[in-house]
């Protein structure tokens, strides 16, 4: 799975023996052609779901800081190629 392209991640415990053992799945839905993904027998399946969640946002923001830095990289990098007429 590419966390780039998780779109969201459910938990879901069934019965009361995985309650009580905190055992359950974690559904994983993302952009693509395999689209679901259901890890089975996870334990803390909340957790789990929830820590995948995070790992996603914190890899969303980066690669969003990344495009940033390198526009105004770009921009900078053009500035300096373009004649300055108004300092003539």
């Amino acid at each position: 799975v590419n966390i780039g392209r998780v779109q969201d991640v459910t938990s879901e415990m069934k019965g009361k023996i995985q309650t009580f053992l905190h055992f359950g799945q974690v559904h994983v839905q993302t952009a693509g052609e395999a689209q679901r993904f259901i890890f089975e027998e996870i334990p803390h399946p909340a957790e789990v779901a929830r820590t995948i969640l995070q790992v996603h946002d914190r890899v969303a923001k980066s690669t969003e800081f990344e495009k940033i830095r390198q526009g105004e990289e770009y921009r900078h990098h053009m500035d300096g190629q373009q004649p300055h007429s108004m300092h003539q």
